[in-house]
């Protein structure tokens, strides 16, 4: 896969908030102190000293939190402290409003919140109930000033979630955007503060907090051929993977490179794992055509990758066409996804099955072209990636099933022909 690697960890906390109305003193926005161009909260993650103590025991995490609005806290909290109970969370930070006058502030969470703005309690909820909505006093801001903000959390056990809305003059009440809050001025944060997956599918765009040096040439390029011990090693270890699972019966493939990925010798290396296994197929590089793959041009496989659309190579009259990678479709599912999350292309919920299908409707159009076969990404989501069509803990089935097996028992029926059925026959 193009993006396997964790690449940004934005770990978001829990707020808590408590409210009295208040007129605080302002300080100016364009403090040289604050990060530049940084938009979001200092967030400190601790562990209580007893279950139940509503405290703030053991810090163990602190982190970069670009806003207050989150549908579910578990997975967050359980890689900032390794528990999702008994842990409370303080974002500390500025907010600056656009405009001048009254704002009210709102909270709600599950499960205790408390909220102070320059100093003063705005909100506060330190009660161990959930889904009881506060909502401050007026408090007077004036636009373009910064105020100190704190913001404190408990989640006793359960699930947990937690959100910060404001009423600025005139509007109406929505969340607090991340373009209001600002870093503290003794917090040097120069890490990863947002990441994109761009409409390609291929690039991640990744937002820093600090202007990046260039890259050392050994790592700009994933192609960089590997050394004469590391090339011995990876045969080496290649042909104990092959002798240990020689009698597993789900394995069908050896696949020896990956999108150019340590590639060097690919026909020859090919050629020994078939005649290490002479049983099973072999592709010599997955991904042919990304990432300044070379094709070895033999094995049993010519394998194209390609998001969301799959891709087909170059037919050569030797090896079966196969689209190795397609699709890539991710869906975040609210208590069922890791902290770190990312995907290739991201779908509205409410047309995920219907885009899958249109993707299923490509492959059939490529079985007409010559095609032997396309594997979808992914089965299930790995880690922080979206992609599955399970989720990570395999609890949620994603699109709907039956229209999806519908779907893939008629194009195998009619791609099994000798003529596949169903093509364009002009």
């Amino acid at each position: 896969m193009r993006i396997r690697k964790k690449v940004v960890l934005l770990l978001a906390a829990a707020l808590a908030a408590a409210g009295l109305s208040a007129v605080p003193a302002a300080s100016a926005a364009s403090d040289p102190g604050s990060p530049v161009g940084v938009h979001g909260l200092k967030g400190e993650y601790y562990t209580q000293s007893a279950p139940g103590a509503f405290d703030f025991g053991q810090l163990k995490a602190t982190g970069f939190d670009p806003d207050i609005d989150f549908l579910t806290l578990e997975s967050r909290l359980s890689s900032a402290t390794g528990q999702a109970d008994n842990v409370s969370v303080r974002w500390t930070g500025k907010i600056v409003p656009e405009k001048t006058g009254a704002h009210v502030f709102s909270m709600i969470g599950d499960n205790g919140f408390r909220l102070w703005i320059d100093g003063k309690p705005v909100i506060d909820h330190w009660v161990d109930d959930w889904e009881k909505e506060q909502t401050s006093q007026p408090v007077e801001l004036t636009a373009g000033q910064a105020y100190d903000l704190k913001i404190e959390f408990f989640e006793h056990q359960g699930g947990s979630n937690l959100h910060l809305k404001w009423t600025d003059p005139g509007g109406t009440k929505e969340p607090v955007p991340q373009s209001a809050f600002r870093l503290p001025d003794d917090f040097a944060y120069d890490g990863a503060i947002a990441a994109t997956v761009l409409a390609d599918g291929r690039t991640l765009k990744l937002d820093v907090a600090q202007k990046l040096a260039p890259l050392p040439a050994q790592l700009a390029n994933h192609t960089v051929n590997p050394s004469a011990a590391a090339r011995a090693e990876y045969e080496h270890e290649m042909k104990e993977m092959i002798d240990e699972h020689s009698s597993h019966p789900s394995v069908v493939m050896w696949v020896t490179f990956n999108e150019g990925w340590g590639q060097y010798d690919q026909a020859r290396i090919a050629d020994q794992a078939k005649s290490w296994d002479p049983t099973r197929l072999v592709n010599n590089m997955s991904g042919l055509n990304c990432c300044g793959a070379v094709d070895g041009g033999n094995g049993d496989i010519a394998d194209a990758h390609g998001y969301p659309s799959p891709a087909l190579a170059q037919p050569d009259g030797k090896r079966a066409l196969v689209s190795g990678e397609y699709g890539g479709l991710g869906l975040a599912v609210p208590g069922h996804a890791w902290a770190v999350q990312q995907s290739y292309i991201a779908v509205d919920p409410a047309t995920y099955t219907d885009d899958y299908l249109a993707r299923l409707d490509e492959v059939r159009k490529l079985a007409c072209k010559g095609s032997s076969g396309a594997v979808y990404t992914q089965i299930s989501d790995v880690e922080g990636e979206l992609n599955g069509l399970l989720t990570y803990d395999r609890r949620i089935v994603k699109p709907d099933m039956k229209r999806i097996k519908a779907a893939q028992d008629a194009l195998v029926r009619d791609a099994s022909n000798p003529v596949v059925a169903g093509c364009p026959t002009a």
